[in-house]
C-alpha cells in the first residue's frame, strides 16, 4: 500500500503512512559547503511523532531553578546580588569591597579578557587561514613515479640508476589480462611499478583530456554513446564547471548501468516502472514541475535505516530538482543487490540496445528469470571462465571492475559472502532474474540494478590525523562479521571474507606464506619466497571487533565466532595512525572508505561491489597479495627490516588519496553524478529528450 506524500518547494518532506508531521522551518545544515550565491540546499525532515516533553530537561526548568540561574548570571556578570533589606547599612567602600570587587579592578579584568580573546581571535583566524592554504597547497595530485625514482635513489645510492630503472617499470613485460588482473610474465621485474606507470599515465590522459567547454563536452558524449546528450545537460555543464568536477567527461559508469533499458519498449519500460513503485521495500523519488516528492512504503518502514537513506538521497536530489524534468525513481531499501539477470538476457538487452533496437515482451519473457532464486550456471555463461572452469593465477588488480566479476573470476564464490549466502524469495533482498528499474546502493558486475550513491557514514570534514612519519607501518582494520545476511550452521560462514580476513591475519601457525620480495640489480626484480605466517602477522593489525552480530544464537553460530577473538573497539583516531589502512565490503559497499582516503595512510582496498568512482581510480592496488604489497612498500619482515622499502611512493599514494576525496568525493560530486544520472533517465521514460546544441546557441546560449 503507497505510502502518503507531501511535497513542498521551501523544504522537501518525507512522509511515511500514519506519521504525525508537524511543520517545521527548514535549518541550515552544519555541514554545508553552499555558497552564499549558490542553490539553496534543502533540509530533508524526517516526520515523525515527538513527544511534547522532550528536551524538557533543558527548556522547562522550574522556576526556582529559573531564578538560582538568573542570580548566578548576574554574579557571572560582575552584578552582585543586593543586600536583604534588612542588613546594616555599610559605607559605599565597604560594601563593593565586601559585596564585590572595586569597580576599577574589576574594569581591568574586563578590559583584559577582552584583548586576550581578540588576540586568540586573531590567532586562530591565522591559524585557521594558514590551514585553509596547507590545505590547499596539499591538495594538489603529485607523481607517483617521482615518488618512486626518489625512493631508487635513496636505495641505490645514484640518481642516474634511479632515472633509468623509473622508465624500466612501464615495460616490465607482465600480461594485463581480461579478467582485470595483471599476470606476471617471465621478465622477473617487479609487478607494482608496472601498475604504478599504467596508473599514472593513464591519470594524466585523463586530466589532459577533460572537455572544456560545452560545446567539447558535447562532442564527447556523441563520440562516446553515439546520441545527443539528453534535455537539460547544458544546466548539468554549468553545474559541473561551477563546482570543480575534475574529470566531466568520465561517466560512463552510468552508460552502463542504464544501456540495457534502451532495448525496452517505453511502454514496457513503464509498465516494469510501475511494478516496482508498488514493492514493499523500496523509497520513491518523484520530481514534477521542479518539487520532490519522497515516500516510502511500511514495507520499507520495518527496517530503521529506510528513512535515514530515503534523507540522504533526496538531500542530494533535491539540490538539483528545480533543474530536471519530471520523473519517478525507485530506490531499495537494502545494501545488496537485487537483479540478477541470465547471461542470455543480458546479451539479448545489450546487443539490442547496441544496434537500436528494442525486444518485445514475448521475447523478453522467453530470455527472463522467475525462479525467484540465483542460479550461477545460467547467470555465467558457458564461454566466460565460470562456464569453462578456467582459473588463472592472478598476482594483481589492474582493473578493478572486471576483478569483481564472478563469471570471469570464479574462485570468487569461495570467497565472498555474497556469493556464498543463498538468494532466495525469502531473501532481502530477494533476487529477480527480469531487467526493472530499481535503483540499489551496492551492485556487482554480474548485477542489472542501477547503481545510486550510498551516503551512509558520509562525511566531508577530514579526519583527524597524524602526520605519514609518526604513524606505525603496520596494515591496520577493524569491522564487524558483516558480510552474509545471517550467519548460521546452514551457510559457510567461515569463508565469508571478513571471517576469512581476521583468521589469516592473527593466524600463529608456523606454515609458509608465500609472497614477492624485491630484489635490486638491473631492474627491480622480485624473488617469490616464502615466510611463517606468524612472522608476517607483526605487520598486522587487523582484527574482528567488538562482538558476533547478524548470527544465529540457537545453533551455536554466535558462540563459535566469539571464539575468533574480537578486538576491543578503536576509535577511527587509533586505527588512523597505522600507514596502511584496509577497506574490505561489508553486507554490501563499504561506508568507511571516503573517510579512510581522507586521512594521511595509504588504502588498500578489497572488495567486489562495483562503486560509482571506478572509472576515476585506475588502476589500482585492490585485491592484492597483502603480503607481497606490505613487502613492497614497508620493506621485508625479519631480520631484513626496512632496507628495501618504497616509503616515499607510499606516502605519495597516501597523498593523492586524500586529494581523490577532497576534490572528488566530495557532496557536490555525488550530486553532479547523481544530477548527470536522473537527467538520463528522465530521457529513457519518455519524460524530456535530447538537447540540441546548436538550437541552444541559435537562442543565445552561451559558453
Amino acid at each position: 500500500m503507497a505510502a502518503q506524500r507531501s511535497t513542498a518547494t521551501g523544504a522537501s518532506r518525507i512522509r511515511a503512512l500514519g506519521d504525525d508531521t508537524r511543520t517545521r522551518t527548514p535549518r541550515p545544515r552544519a555541514d554545508s559547503d553552499l555558497d552564499p550565491d549558490s542553490e539553496e540546499e534543502e533540509l530533508i525532515e524526517l516526520s515523525a511523532s515527538v513527544p511534547a516533553n522532550v528536551g524538557r530537561g533543558a527548556l522547562g526548568q522550574s522556576s526556582t531553578s529559573s531564578t538560582s540561574q538568573r542570580s548566578s548570571d548576574r554574579r557571572a556578570n560582575g552584578k552582585s546580588s543586593p543586600p536583604p533589606p534588612n542588613a546594616p547599612s555599610l559605607p559605599r567602600s565597604r560594601r563593593g569591597t565586601m559585596f564585590g570587587r572595586p569597580r576599577l579592578l574589576r574594569r581591568r579584568r574586563v578590559l583584559f579578557a577582552l584583548l586576550a580573546a581578540a588576540l586568540l581571535t586573531l590567532l586562530w583566524l591565522q591559524h585557521g587561514a594558514l590551514t585553509r592554504e596547507q590545505e590547499a597547497e596539499e591538495c594538489e595530485f603529485k607523481s607517483v613515479m617521482d615518488a618512486y625514482e626518489r625512493d631508487l635513489a635513496r636505495i641505490t645510492g645514484s640518481r642516474k640508476q634511479a632515472r633509468r630503472l623509473r622508465w624500466s617499470a612501464s615495460d616490465a613485460g607482465h600480461t594485463l589480462s581480461a579478467t582485470g588482473h595483471l599476470v606476471l610474465g617471465p621478465s622477473g621485474q617487479h609487478p607494482i611499478p608496472q601498475l604504478l606507470a599504467l596508473g599514472e599515465r593513464r591519470w594524466n590522459e585523463l586530466l589532459s583530456s577533460q572537455s572544456q567547454t560545452l560545446g567539447e563536452a558535447v562532442a564527447e558524449y556523441r563520440r562516446r554513446y553515439g546520441r545527443p546528450p539528453p534535455a537539460g545537460f547544458e544546466k548539468w555543464w554549468a553545474f559541473a564547471k561551477k563546482h570543480g568536477i575534475l574529470l566531466p567527461d568520465e561517466y560512463d559508469g552510468i552508460e552502463s548501468d542504464l544501456a540495457p533499458f534502451h532495448a525496452l519498449p517505453l511502454s514496457e519500460l513503464r509498465k516494469r516502472q510501475a511494478e516496482v513503485e508498488g514493492w514493499d521495500e523500496v523509497f520513491n523519488i518523484r520530481i514534477r514541475n521542479g518539487s520532490m516528492d519522497v515516500d516510502l512504503h511500511h514495507g520499507a518502514l520495518k527496517w530503521g535505516g529506510s528513512m535515514p537513506r530515503a534523507g540522504d538521497q533526496a538531500s542530494i536530489i533535491s539540490v538539483v530538482a528545480k533543474d530536471l524534468p519530471d520523473l519517478t525513481a525507485t530506490f531499495s531499501i537494502f545494501d545488496q543487490p537485487a537483479l540478477y539477470l541470465p547471461y542470455g538476457a543480458r546479451d539479448a538487452l545489450s546487443d539490442a540496445a547496441r544496434e537500436g533496437r528494442t525486444l518485445s515482451p514475448e521475447v523478453l519473457a522467453a530470455a527472463e528469470s522467475t525462479s525467484g532464486e540465483v542460479e550461477w550456471d545460467t547467470i555465467c555463461s558457458p564461454y566466460s571462465p565460470y562456464g569453462a572452469e578456467q582459473r588463472e593465477s592472478a598476482a594483481f588488480v589492474y582493473d578493478p571492475r572486471e576483478a569483481g566479476n564472478i563469471c570471469s573470476n570464479p574462485a570468487l564464490l569461495g570467497l565472498h559472502g555474497l556469493a556464498l549466502e543463498p538468494h532466495t524469495r525469502t531473501s532481502k533482498p530477494a533476487p529477480h532474474g527480469r531487467l526493472l528499474p530499481l535503483f540499489s546502493l551496492a551492485k556487482t558486475r554480474v548485477n542489472s540494478d542501477i547503481r545510486a550513491i550510498p551516503l551512509d557514514q558520509f562525511n566531508e570534514r577530514r579526519p583527524n590525523d597524524t602526520a605519514w612519519h609518526l604513524k606505525e607501518g603496520k596494515l591496520a582494520w577493524r569491522g564487524s562479521n558483516t558480510g552474509m545476511a545471517n550467519m548460521s550452521a546452514s551457510v559457510d560462514w567461515e569463508n565469508s571474507h571478513r571471517v576469512r580476513l581476521h583468521r589469516w591475519a592473527n593466524s600463529n601457525s608456523s606454515s609458509p606464506v608465500t609472497l614477492l620480495e624485491t630484489t635490486m640489480g638491473g631492474f627491480v626484480g622480485y624473488n617469490t619466497t616464502t615466510r611463517p605466517a606468524r612472522v608476517l602477522q607483526e605487520r598486522y593489525d587487523v582484527k574482528l571487533a567488538q562482538k558476533p552480530i547478524q548470527c544465529e544464537e540457537e545453533d551455536g553460530t554466535c558462540a563459535r565466532l566469539a571464539q575468533l577473538g574480537f578486538a576491543p573497539y578503536q576509535s577511527p583516531e587509533d586505527l588512523h595512525g597505522n600507514r596502511f589502512l584496509l577497506d574490505v565490503d561489508g553486507n554490501g559497499w563499504s561506508g568507511r572508505f571516503r573517510r579512510l582516503m581522507g586521512t594521511n595512510s595509504l588504502v588498500i582496498k578489497a572488495g567486489m561491489f562495483a562503486e560509482w568512482w571506478q572509472d576515476w581510480l585506475v588502476p589500482k592496488l585492490d585485491y592484492a597479495d597483502l603480503p607481497s604489497i606490505m613487502a613492497f612498500f614497508a620493506g621485508p619482515g625479519g631480520p631484513n627490516g626496512t632496507e628495501v622499502a618504497f616509503d616515499d611512493t607510499a606516502r605519495t599514494l597516501a597523498h593523492n588519496g586524500r586529494c581523490f576525496a577532497e576534490r572528488m568525493y566530495r557532496r557536490r560530486d555525488v550530486q553532479a553524478y547523481m544530477f548527470r544520472l536522473l537527467l538520463e533517465w528522465a530521457r529513457l521514460t519518455g519524460n524530456s529528450g535530447d538537447f540540441d546544441y546548436e538550437r541552444w546557441r541559435r537562442e543565445g546560449g552561451e559558453e
